[in-house]
């Protein structure tokens, strides 16, 4: 999210990223693997997933003290759900659902958007 000091920005996409423990239970080694920006590299690399349309956003302060960005509606979090299934097409593929909605100072939501993803190696 934006720092308290920044103006609205607008955001255009949201990255994933995942852990994982190799536990004693499965490996005679245990490692934890993290596949984000500020580990290590990894051949599994983030995930950026692109929005229909970039959302302005501004910390709750600044759309209260600003008029919500100088007269563009500024939202303060996204919400939603995200869904993930092995794709049919291949099995190292993922499937990806997003639904999210902006989400603004005074409890109201934007309207509710839904992208569809495909992720993965071909076989």
């Amino acid at each position: 999210p934006p720092t308290p000091t920044a103006g609205p920005q607008a955001c255009h996409s949201l990255v994933l990223w995942f852990d994982t423990l190799f536990s004693e239970r499965f490996c005679e080694h245990p490692v934890e693997l993290s596949t984000s920006p500020m580990g290590p590299q990894t051949h599994w690399v983030q995930t950026v997933l692109l929005l229909k349309q970039p959302v302005v956003m501004a910390p709750a302060a600044l759309t209260a003290a600003e008029g919500d960005a100088g007269g563009a509606r500024a939202a303060v979090a996204l919400t939603g759900q995200l869904s993930m299934a092995r794709s049919r097409q291949t099995h190292r593929s993922l499937d990806i659902v997003l639904r999210y909605a902006a989400r603004y100072a005074d409890g109201s939501a934007g309207e509710d958007q839904v992208v569809c993803y495909g992720m993965g190696v071909e076989s």
